[in-house]
Order: C-alpha cells, then structure tokens, then sequence
C-alpha cells in the first residue's frame, strides 16, 4: 500500500507541471468534427507513470538500499523506455500504423533478446503452457499482442485507467515482477494520479506514451527473464483473464472492418465503449463498464475455476457474458455505423 501511495505522489509531482508545458511541446489533442471531446487537451498521460516508476525507486533505495539487479533493472528499463518514446513520438507526430507497428515489433524483439520468456505456470484449474523451441517467438508474439491491446482501448476517458486498476493490483498483490511487485503497486499509483486527470472532462489524456509502457508492463505479468530467480511471474492465466474484454471488443472491431471492407488499421466508431456513449451513456460509465468487466474476468480464472471447477464457472461467465453484450445490444440498437475516429487522444 505504501509503494501505491509513493507511485500516486510521484505521478502527481511529475504530471502536473508536464500539463501546462504540453501545448509548448505540441503534445495536446486538437478537437475535430468527428472527436468526442471539444477542447484541446493534452496527451501527456504517460509521465504520471513515469513518475510513478522513479518515486518508487527512491523509496526502494532510501529505504532498504535494496534495487533490483541491475541486469533485471535494464531488461526491463530500456524496452520500457524505447515503449513510451515510441508512444511519445505517436503522439506529438501521429505515426502512421506500418512504422509503428514495425518499431513495436523491434521493441518486443529487444525484449526477448534479453532473456524475457513466456512462463506459463499453472494456477489451480490451468495447465501448464510450454512451447519448446517456440518459445522465444512466443514470447515475441506475447509482448506485441498484449502492447496493441492496451493501446487499442485509450478512446474514452477513463477507460484505460479503469481496465489497467485490476490486473496491476493482482500483479501487485502476488509479488509478480520486479522487488516481488513493487513494479506494477508503483504502476497502479501512477494510473490512479491519471484516473483523476482524465475523468470527464479530462485534463490530459493517456496517450501512446502510457498505453504502451502500461502494455509491456503488462506484458511481462506472465513472464520470467533467465537467470533471475527472485523475479516470479503470474500464471498465465490470471495475466490473460484481465485481457478478454479488450480481446473480444478489439476481434468484434476487426470483424466489423472486414464486413465494410476497411483496412484493419482504418481508425472505426464501433469500439462497445464509443457505441455506449453515442447511445447516451456518460464516458465515465462506460468506462466503469469496461473495468467491471476486467474484474470480473479476473475472478473467473484467479477464483471462480479453482473454487467451482470448469464446468460450472464456465458456464456462468459465458451467461455473463452473453448477458452484457445482450444488454449492450439493445442500449446502442439504434446507434448507426460509423467509420470516423472518436478517440480522445
């Protein structure tokens, strides 16, 4: 709890001031006809993390005087900061998908060549996961998909902060990544710092800066670096529960960009969460919609298989799900297809 509160104060201490230095920096969100938001505000988001990372490790050494390895510290330092100045430079210049997602990949690359692997481990109910000699393209694989999944999601105020809040607090809690999960409770006081900033109407918005640092922090939850002992992964099935409601908006999506015959980069107003606010739901409901979700998805695998067994928990989160897309149906019937971009940021 402490180190979340020290991750809080230091986002504050960085984000603040970053704000009124972003217009200057050409870091702001210019509203157009097909936004949903209607002043410009800033995309500086990610320094609330960054924040968040150097408060606790001043803590960690004032404290104990105990850092990480320097090997786990750079494994995880540098393809983390190449993440956020790739996010960083998106959003001052607007990359174009191709290179960005060429970088991305370099990125994950660098990553693997440090010895970042995809664990596995079983939890209660889930097996094991082992790919042989597979296993450095999996992990390759890993770190892209989950970067492109928490950077899809950052259209509506909150939501990334709603959707992160779950995952980062079991990363956290189970001592998963670097000094037993100081990492990710740093993390989730950055993205608390954030959640405040960007509630309706948002003073900065994430931006590609946040969402992919978030994203590879979140994509190391499931993994393990060789030759670190002390560094514990997640089962693997308690990093991806949290994952499938992003999943299956963003497969929905893409199946919907297939049927109209745009490229799958083509930004899209079909996202549930922009169908819900053009239906009349508030952006921060949405978005709390999104989070719920999130954790209830994690209580499936962390809580629900272990307890009840598949064949009973299987069933029950299929029947919530279908029930939350039945209701999500009828709110946003009338809600006609559109292809114009309503992201925030």
């Amino acid at each position: 709890m402490l180190v979340v509160l020290v991750g809080f104060v230091g986002g504050l201490v960085l984000l603040a001031p970053v704000i009124g230095l972003a217009p200057r920096l050409g870091l702001v969100d210019n509203p157009t006809a097909r936004s949903s938001h209607v002043a410009r505000t800033p995309r500086v988001g990610g320094f609330a993390l960054v924040g968040a990372l150097l408060a606790a490790a001043v803590q960690l050494a004032l404290t104990d005087g105990t850092l990480p390895p320097d090997r786990e510290l750079l494994a995880f330092t540098l393809p983390a900061l190449g993440f956020f100045l790739l996010g960083l430079v998106d959003d001052r210049w607007r990359l174009g998908a191709r290179p960005k997602a060429a970088v991305q990949a370099a990125l994950a690359a660098g990553a693997v060549a440090m010895g970042w692997r995809f664990a596995g481990e079983a939890s209660p109910g889930f097996a094991a996961l082992g790919f042989g000699v597979l296993d450095p393209f999996m992990a390759w694989l890993w770190i892209v998909a989950v970067v492109t999944a928490v950077n899809f999601l950052d259209g509506i105020d909150l939501i990334t902060c709603a959707v992160q809040v779950t995952p980062l607090a079991l990363a956290a809690s189970a001592g998963a990544g670097l000094a037993g999960g100081t990492l990710y409770a740093a993390l989730l006081g950055g993205v608390l710092v954030l959640g405040v900033f960007n509630i309706t109407p948002a003073r900065t918005f994430p931006g590609d800066a946040a969402t992919h640092l978030l994203g590879f922090a979140v994509a190391l939850m499931p993994m393990r670096l060789a030759g670190a002992a002390d560094l514990h992964p997640l089962p693997w099935a308690w990093a991806a529960a949290p994952l499938l409601p992003a999943v299956i908006d963003i497969g929905l999506g893409l199946v919907i960009k297939r049927r109209r015959g745009l490229r799958w980069s083509a930004a899209h107003r079909e996202h549930l969460h922009q169908r819900l606010t053009r239906a009349g739901w508030s952006h921060v409901g949405s978005a709390l919609r999104y989070g719920v979700l999130t954790s209830v998805a994690a209580l499936f695998a962390v809580v629900l298989v272990p307890r009840l067994g598949w064949w009973v928990a299987g069933p029950l989160a299929a029947l919530v799900l279908l029930l939350h897309l039945q209701h999500a149906a009828r709110r946003t019937r009338h809600v006609a297809w559109a292809s114009a971009p309503a992201q925030n940021g």
